[in-house]
């Protein structure tokens, strides 16, 4: 049986996941690839590809942990891959995660609106 603050807390975490899926995807060149109605317990994972920001995942992981040391979990060539514990906190990882992928990308955005 679960208590009723469990449901919440659940419910709370799939908000704020969902939240922080839709703001990275509004960012240039940046998509969010996993499931976002996958609810299950346990990690919850995101799978961002960067492909379209004309830079790697490797050098926007080293651009974004040289900013502000936010933990990634894989870095390929263009994917990176955060995975949150089920007890992990989303709202204070996943503004900082955003902070620094959006200033990690800003180079090459400017470069991409330039272009075009």
């Amino acid at each position: 049986m679960t208590t009723t603050t469990e449901r919440f807390s659940i419910g709370g975490r799939a908000a704020s996941l969902a939240l922080l899926r839709a703001r990275i995807a509004r960012l240039p060149g940046i998509a969010v690839l996993d499931d976002a109605h996958a609810t299950r317990r346990g990690p919850a994972r995101l799978l961002i590809d960067v492909g379209g920001t004309g830079l790697s995942g490797y050098e926007i992981g080293r651009r974004m942990r040289a900013f502000s040391n936010v933990p990634l979990d894989f870095c390929r060539e263009q994917r990176l891959v955060v995975v949150f514990d089920e007890d992990e906190e989303i709202g204070e990882r996943g503004e900082r995660l955003l902070f620094a992928l959006g200033h990690a990308c800003q180079d090459s955005a400017a470069t991409l609106c330039s272009a075009v």
